[in-house]
């Protein structure tokens, strides 16, 4: 019996329909990605061969062609090589190497950065390719999947290691002069700008750590030195502003973290607020309660910037030497 064609049309309609409103796993990624090999390199100047982020990078990159269908091929770099006009040549279709390194070139399109500020690097011809990739490096982020990954791997090889991003020696140098831990300047520059040197926010935060200051010109900010110079400078006077209103260290390093991210005018609100309203505001969850009632300032993305600074600075803490 022949069946109508609307039928049909309303079937394939139905289908498309569920598509959109079902759940996007890694496996449905899948299979939309055709079977085929990835050759990779993972070049971290500066990271040894058996380094801990090239072995995240791969372990990453093997979940990735493992959902894909696809057979891998990891490359060991070469002293000398340049692997971006590798992959301009076609000789590489993908190469892992940090987000901070510039690629002004337009040859090249790269991933969303991971939290150790590697980014993956594709010819700027694969959209397409690029676009899937971050499709699932998205849904990784959003299931916890990397960071169980992460913490799995960073368990089994046992080790700390020293360096973080490739301006550790410039954050080492700040924290050392202004008594900060390293790791923390480390964290709140990952949330800031994920260690890509050239960041310019829609309201003119530039760099590294995100600085906004007419007294220097954008070229000035854009220094790697000066800018992370200029934001620990900030964050220490910051932490000594509202020193006087923590209830301890802790509380005041919050406090400090806020003021960066909300500036220190938002955050005397919240302090002010909290006074009329009879709640202790040397406490930071006690500042988180009554922000909804601060006039003109609604603190969800200060919220959420103190948890994963701190966060991070605690992962970071668990491996990097201080």
């Amino acid at each position: 019996m022949r069946h109508p064609v609307w039928k049909y049309v309303l079937v394939t309609a139905l289908v498309f329909a569920a598509a959109l409103v079902m759940p996007l796993t890694t496996r449905q990624l899948a299979l939309e990605y055709p079977p085929q090999s990835l050759r990779c390199v993972i070049d971290l100047k500066g990271e040894p061969v058996r380094g801990l982020t090239v072995g995240m990078n791969k372990i990453i990159l093997r979940e990735f062609a493992d959902d894909h269908g696809l057979k891998l091929e990891f490359i060991t770099p070469t002293s000398g090589t340049d692997y971006l006009d590798s992959l301009r040549k076609g000789s590489v279709d993908l190469l892992v190497m940090y987000r901070a390194d510039s690629l002004h070139a337009d040859d090249f399109i790269s991933t969303i950065p991971f939290r150790d500020s590697t980014v993956w690097v594709l010819r700027n011809d694969r959209h397409a390719e690029t676009r899937r990739l971050n499709a699932w490096i998205a849904v990784m982020n959003g299931n916890g999947g990397i960071r169980k990954m992460d913490r799995n791997y960073r368990r089994r090889v046992g080790t700390s290691l020293s360096s973080i991003s490739p301006y550790d020696d410039i954050v080492k140098k700040n924290a050392a002069e202004t008594g900060w831990d390293w790791r923390l300047l480390s964290a709140l520059i990952y949330h800031e700008s994920k260690f890509i040197n050239e960041s310019v926010s829609g309201r003119g935060a530039v760099g590294l750590m995100q600085i906004r200051n007419e007294q220097y010109s954008v070229d000035t900010l854009l220094d790697p030195a000066m800018n992370v110079a200029i934001g620990t400078k900030y964050l220490s006077y910051l932490s000594e502003m509202f020193a006087g209103h923590g209830a301890d260290s802790l509380e005041r390093l919050k406090f400090a973290l806020a003021a960066y991210n909300c500036g220190e005018g938002n955050l005397l609100k919240c302090i002010r607020t909290a006074e009329e309203l009879g709640v202790d505001p040397s406490r930071w969850d006690n500042i988180v309660s009554i922000i909804p009632e601060v006039p003109g300032f609604h603190g969800k993305q200060t919220i959420a910037y103190v948890r994963e600074v701190l966060d991070t600075y605690e992962e970071y803490s668990e491996v990097y030497p201080r």
